[in-house]
């Protein structure tokens, strides 16, 4: 069981809070490694280009992200980032695995943002929202 972060951009972490389904990888948009849910190793990486942006109320303005225990099991690893790669149709890891590892981004110090990818929903619960200023 892995502890990674997870940003849900605009949508309201609310929704997913109050949802019988968590993160619903149905909803998911295909990104470099396909239509599954996504979770960061570093918290940098989700608040760079996914953390959610409080709209109103008394945490107006803060950034908010999930941190999530996700069960990769047996996982599929993908070494080298390319922002060309043609994975995004993925549905399923390869046979015998259960998640794909993988960079998502080149952070910048030259190294890697590496990201764990589930593309079944049972697999990942948003145990804690932390909500967050930037200094």
């Amino acid at each position: 069981m892995l502890d990674l972060k997870h940003g849900t951009q605009s949508t309201s972490p609310s929704v997913i809070i109050q949802s019988d389904h968590g993160i619903d990888t149905r909803y998911a948009s295909a990104g470099m490694y396909g239509e599954g849910a996504y979770f960061a190793e570093l918290a940098a990486y989700s608040h760079k280009g996914y953390k959610h942006t409080v709209p109103s109320g008394p945490l107006q303005g803060r950034s908010q992200l999930f941190i999530c225990r996700v069960l990769a099991g047996n996982v599929q690893h993908r070494d080298a980032y390319d922002s060309q790669q043609k994975t995004n149709q993925i549905k399923h890891p390869d046979i015998g695995h259960d998640s794909v590892r993988g960079p998502v981004a080149i952070n910048s110090e030259g190294g890697q943002f590496m990201a764990y990818i589930v593309y079944e929903k049972h697999r990942c619960y948003p145990e804690y929202l932390v909500t967050y200023t930037e200094k």
